[in-house]
């Protein structure tokens, strides 16, 4: 009788410990509409100052608006679960970068 009741002390003390690293935690990040070095609002603003200044055709500058607005639709199919993750902010910041970049390049006449 007591090897069974051994048994069963180690079974329910075993089934009530949990192993491994404990499961990560993801951290609410600033979003790309906040107040992020890349938020949308900066990046229109340098669109807007390079189509002002005549630097971007008006179709240049529709385009790169055009980009911005599908970020912020990313953004906020990321952020159906009410956060974003690392890798999903990460992904934000990247792409409006990237359309950071093309402005610049289009407002120095690198590329059309």
């Amino acid at each position: 009788m007591l090897p069974l009741a051994f048994a069963a002390v180690l079974a329910l003390g075993g089934a009530s410990q949990i192993y491994g690293p404990p499961a990560p935690t993801v951290r609410p990040t600033p979003t790309f509409s906040g107040s992020t070095p890349t938020s949308a609002d900066e990046v229109r603003s340098e669109i807007n100052h390079a189509r002002e200044s005549g630097q971007l055709s008006r179709k240049q500058a529709k385009e790169l608006r055009a980009e911005v607005g599908e970020i912020g639709n990313l953004e906020q199919r990321f952020a159906q679960d009410g956060r974003l993750t690392a890798a999903e902010s990460a992904e934000l910041q990247n792409r409006a970068e990237v359309v950071r970049a093309i402005t610049r390049a289009k407002s120095a006449g690198l590329i059309k």
